[in-house]
C-alpha cells in the first residue's frame, strides 16, 4: 500500500507526486516519509523489491522520474538505468 507521511502541505503534496511516479516508473508499489534527521528537502523512499529505505532530495527526484517512460524502471536493469539519472541529477543522497 502506497503512504506519505509529512509535516508540511507542501511537502505532504509533492510526497504524493513522488509515490505516484515512483509506483509509474518502477511498476512497484512505493513509500515516502520525512523523516526525523532529513535535510530540508530530503525524504526516504522505499520502494517494493528494493533491499533498502533511500534518502533522495525531493523536486530533483520528481523531476527525473516525470521524464521517464511508464515502466522503465520495471526490470532490473531499467531500475538500474533509473536510479543511475537520479544518482546523476543529484536526487540520490545515501541508502538509510
Amino acid at each position: 500500500m502506497d503512504s506519505v507521511e509529512a509535516e508540511t502541505p507542501l511537502v505532504a503534496g509533492d510526497s504524493r507526486r513522488l509515490v505516484f511516479e515512483l509506483c509509474r516508473v518502477f511498476g512497484a508499489s512505493a513509500s515516502v516519509a520525512v523523516p526525523e534527521e532529513a535535510a530540508p528537502g530530503e525524504v526516504s523512499v522505499y520502494v517494493e523489491g528494493w533491499q533498502s529505505v533511500v534518502i533522495y532530495r525531493l523536486d530533483r527526484a520528481i523531476a527525473v522520474l516525470r521524464a521517464e517512460p511508464d515502466g522503465a524502471g520495471a526490470t532490473e536493469r531499467g531500475d538500474a538505468e533509473v536510479c543511475c539519472r537520479l544518482e546523476q541529477a543529484g536526487a540520490f543522497v545515501r541508502v538509510q
